[in-house]
């Protein structure tokens, strides 16, 4: 039975996390954007000369694309939207396994997997009809193929990672922080090894170039929508405002990090990524090289960072943890599972309450960091309102 469970185990975690992620999936209301994208995705399938129209908002169409074929399928829009999400975030989950397989070991690829299969920063984004869940798909199964191409002289590798940098454009240029943590890893890998790159560059600029070219070059408004997509960087603004910016950036994403991964989380990633560059692994000191890399690039881009912008890159950080967890119970014989449930008190009732109460959750948030997003339950995003008193009430919204 126990070698069942392990020969079949990434197929468990996958069906434990449908679990969690799929229960009551609507029922937080349709947020703003989320009802923005669906429309753009219907129209861009649906309505002829319509293919590329969220560029006009400097949004890349694939995953509105996707919106739409789902929508086509499924009756309720709503549904079928998050559902691409929870998709994606299944996908997420199956690179960290990977990752912590290929290169750690197997207990701690189960570890990472329950994580994040739990973290309530998670769960809420990849029930949202909206770029992010994609977004960190993208990141995970870019850094495994960098790894694997750094660590192997396959030139498939370099294929599978182009494709996969040019599918993170198309759905949000956020994934341009992928391409450069790639970029400056591989440099440093030259700088310290003389490792010759050049072939392995030129097969993921082909891939890249074959995804996005013929989709999105050939259409007059990409150049612009890449333009348009600039005002969300912290290099549109003035050289002292950029400064303030960026000392903002690193406090908001600290106690993004702190508070929604969970305190415990959160403490156990960062011991981890200490330890995990102390190990004399080269495999493994280039990831956290690329955990590092790909937060630091978004703390310096972004402009006015917040939980749905640094979202994408935290979901590698439950590796780290994972280790520190691991590490933590080969000093303390058998004491895995106790490590591990006191890790995991705060997510699971955090996400539980998401499943069954989500304002009780924001608002217990909102207790927490007074900047908290309460985007998602009550003003004019949302489709809850308060009357003024302490009740909420739900709003139908129609597409």
């Amino acid at each position: 039975m126990i070698k069942h469970i392990k020969s079949h185990s990434l197929l468990y975690l996958i069906a434990l996390y449908l679990v969690v992620r799929l229960i009551n999936l609507t029922i937080i209301p349709i947020f703003n954007d989320e009802a923005i994208y669906l429309d753009w995705g219907w129209r861009e399938t649906h309505v002829p000369g319509f293919l590329f129209y969220s560029l006009y908002d400097g949004k890349t169409p694939l995953l509105m694309w996707l919106f739409g074929i789902a929508e086509t399928i499924l009756p309720d829009p709503l549904v079928a939207g998050r559902l691409v999400s929870v998709l994606a975030g299944a996908c997420t989950l199956w690179g960290i396994y990977k990752i912590s397989k290929s290169f750690l070991n197997s207990k701690i690829a189960y570890l990472s997997s329950v994580l994040y299969i739990f973290i309530p920063l998670f769960e809420i984004y990849d029930r949202q009809a909206l770029m992010e869940s994609s977004i960190a798909a993208i990141g995970v199964f870019s850094c495994y193929f960098a790894l694997k191409l750094w660590s192997t002289d396959k030139q498939r590798y370099a294929y599978f990672l182009g494709i996969f940098l040019g599918l993170g454009i198309l759905i949000k240029y956020s994934a341009v922080i992928f391409i450069l943590a790639y970029l400056i890893i591989s440099c440093l890998i030259w700088v310290r090894h003389r490792q010759n790159l050049i072939v392995k560059q030129a097969g993921i600029v082909f891939a890249m170039l074959f995804v996005t070219t013929f989709i999105l070059i050939i259409n007059s408004e990409f150049a612009l929508s890449f333009s348009r997509g600039s005002r969300y960087s912290i290099f549109a603004e003035p050289l002292n405002s950029a400064i303030v910016g960026l000392f903002s950036n690193i406090g908001i994403n600290l106690m993004i990090s702190f508070f929604y991964l969970t305190p415990l989380i959160f403490l156990a990633g960062i011991s981890g990524i200490i330890l995990l560059k102390k190990e004399k692994n080269r495999m493994q000191f280039l990831l956290v090289t690329w955990i590092i890399a790909c937060l630091v690039l978004q703390t310096l881009t972004i402009h006015n960072t917040s939980q749905r912008y640094l979202v994408p890159y935290l979901p590698l950080l439950v590796i780290p943890a994972a280790y520190t967890l691991y590490k933590l119970s080969i000093r303390w014989k058998h004491t895995l599972w106790i490590f591990l449930t006191l890790s995991l008190i705060i997510p699971v009732i955090f996400t539980y309450l998401l499943i069954t109460n989500p304002p009780t959750y924001f608002f217990t948030m909102k207790k927490i960091d007074p900047n908290a997003d309460m985007g998602f339950v009550t003003g004019q995003t949302s489709g809850i309102f308060n009357d003024g008193s302490d009740k909420l009430y739900r709003v139908n919204i129609w597409l």
